[in-house]
């Protein structure tokens, strides 16, 4: 749901952790509200300490 997103990180070290993450693929899209609340989020708490490491 994010265009700078190609994809996420796979993997589990426990099968109901695999199942989980291949389960996500069928989950409903975010509400456009719910998204900008998510952008919020990030921009006030973590993208100081994550952009400059990109």
């Amino acid at each position: 749901m994010n265009d700078a997103v190609s994809c996420v990180i796979p993997g589990g070290k426990k099968p109901w952790q695999v199942e989980d993450n291949a389960a996500a693929s069928e989950a409903e899209q975010l509400s456009d509200r719910v998204m900008a609340e998510v952008d919020r989020i990030y921009d006030k708490y973590l993208r100081d300490s994550i952009h400059p490491r990109w």
